[in-house]
């Protein structure tokens, strides 16, 4: 496989590769494990998602080489994933406790910590964490999801939909604050960037697209995710001016970028239809240099 080095960089000879559109590299699970994603990647290359050891889902981490780690729980945990991971390491992410799903942040050497809800929701998650710590995802309230951020210490603040929007959440955060992630519209999924101050926008589909969302944001407002064309979900690349690209499907049925770093180094996964083929995967840009 093709790594990138401890900057995140991968080598001119491997880059001459790189001629034209996106290249997958899949990951390696740990022993034990059956299938597995990869949902974010810092400046560094290191990565951060989930495997399943014996069917249950487990927090993994993966070194900028490749090497795959999976990381405690907290206490009273019984399955959890990692969803982000920011230029310190800190990751963040959810574990469920007591059968009751809670955000969660892991510090550097992997240790969890349970993060508060606030006062009104029952479960929720931290989907991102930009590299003041500031973590961003939704709170469950009467069974919808809503918009949620945490400071750096742990204080969580519900953030406002667009008009139209039933519920939603917030699946990536930069290191100026702003947010994207998807809102309910009538039922369908629309990619949502919110800026630093809250306001919040939709980003337009890529032609054939009639759902979407954003997973991940890097700190140029480069968002990545998936959108929906004729029933197949692609995953897709949304440059900062708002332009759209459908990346497709990497040779199986469905594929999803869940996460991007700065130097614009995409992670993710592909799977067959009846997700019995789960694969994590890397893809870099054909203007990568």
């Amino acid at each position: 496989m093709f790594c990138l080095n401890s900057f995140g960089k991968i080598g001119a000879a491997v880059r001459s590769a790189f001629a034209t559109g996106l290249v997958q590299v899949d990951l390696t699970l740990p022993a034990g494990g059956t299938i597995g994603a990869a949902n974010s990647i810092n400046s560094s290359g290191v990565m951060g998602g989930y495997v399943t050891v014996t069917g249950i889902y487990q927090p993994c981490k993966w070194s900028a080489d490749g090497t795959p780690t999976v990381l405690a729980l907290p206490a009273g945990g019984t399955e959890g994933s990692l969803q982000a991971i920011n230029s310190s390491g800190v990751m963040a992410g959810y574990a469920k406790v007591t059968d009751v799903y809670q955000p969660c942040k892991w510090s550097v050497d992997g240790t969890p910590t349970v993060l508060a809800l606030p006062a009104e929701a029952t479960e929720g998650a931290a989907t991102s964490i930009n590299s003041s710590g500031v973590m961003a995802g939704y709170a469950k309230v009467t069974d919808v999801n809503q918009p949620c951020k945490w400071s750096a210490d742990g204080t969580p603040t519900f953030l406002d939909l667009p008009v139209g929007g039933t519920e939603g959440a917030i699946n990536g955060i930069n290191s100026s604050g702003v947010v994207a992630g998807y809102v309910d519209v009538a039922g369908a999924y629309q990619p949502c960037k919110w800026s630093a101050d809250g306001t919040p926008t939709f980003l337009d589909l890529p032609v054939g697209g009639t759902e979407g969302a954003i997973n991940g944001i890097n700190s140029s407002g480069v968002v990545v995710g998936y959108v929906t064309v004729a029933g197949v979900d692609h995953a897709a690349i949304w440059l900062a001016d708002g332009t759209a690209i459908d990346a497709g499907t990497f040779g199986l049925d469905s594929a999803y970028f869940y996460g991007i770093n700065d130097l614009g180094v995409v992670v993710g996964e592909k799977g067959n239809n009846d997700w019995s083929v789960e694969l994590p995967i890397m893809a870099v840009p054909a203007t990568y240099n």
